[in-house]
């Protein structure tokens, strides 16, 4: 099994000079060319994005199945996390993070995906920005994924450098790697990661777009013949 996957905060579809272009966004993601693709930050019949289906346009747009997992209802509509496939997609659930008082609620689109006959468990998240808020949905999403069969994928703008994923490192999950991913303009950080059980990665882009305010992380992957590790 090789796998072509993208992980891709679209800030709601905003361009670099601030403006929605959903058209755009879907021109940018069908670019991208990949089997799975995690979407964070994504809108769902919101007024600010004239209540468009962002995810659903972007899965036309690329010939794909698509689950939205929301996190917050905001007058009418929905804000959270979205997964598109080039194959089928099963059982989904949305679990909700752990939430400090008075903070804006996250949570994770987790699915199973079946792609040319192999099956894995993918999971799309947005994690909190203060580390003592993102420790804990971390810890919270890698424990609902234990039951989960293996191949595992995580995919999300996870709001912690690399060194600070000792959550997902501990249960077995190697990252793709790859360079700084926000700010899009001139990136310092790399917070949006492609996190893998049973899979490796054979190679990691991180593409400059007209699209948000990160880059996306597309990785390849390929089986493990060892299992996890």
């Amino acid at each position: 099994m090789e796998l072509r996957v993208a992980t891709f905060n679209i800030q709601h579809g905003l361009t670099g000079r601030g403006e929605v272009d959903v058209e755009l966004l879907a021109q940018v993601c069908r670019r991208l060319d990949v089997d799975i693709l995690g979407l964070q930050e994504v809108d769902r019949h919101l007024e600010r994005t004239d209540r468009v289906d962002i995810a659903g346009a972007v899965a036309e747009a690329c010939g794909m199945a698509c689950a939205f997992g929301p996190a917050i209802a905001i007058r009418g509509g929905e804000y959270g996390n979205a997964l598109l496939v080039r194959g089928d997609i099963g059982e989904t659930q949305v679990l909700d993070l752990p939430r400090p008082s008075g903070k804006e609620a996250r949570a994770a689109l987790i699915a199973e995906v079946s792609i040319a006959g192999s099956r894995l468990t993918v999971a799309v998240s947005h994690l909190s920005v203060p580390l003592d808020d993102s420790g804990p949905q971390l810890a919270a999403l890698v424990d609902a994924l234990r039951a989960r069969p293996v191949p595992v994928l995580v995919l999300g703008d996870l709001n912690r450098e690399p060194d600070q994923l000792e959550p997902l490192l501990a249960d077995g999950y190697t990252l793709a790697g790859g360079g700084a991913t926000w700010p899009a303009a001139n990136p310092r950080r790399r917070i949006d990661h492609v996190a893998a059980k049973g899979l490796e990665a054979r190679g990691v882009e991180i593409p400059q777009t007209p699209s948000s305010d990160h880059r996306p992380v597309i990785a390849t992957l390929t089986a493990n013949p060892y299992g996890e590790r």
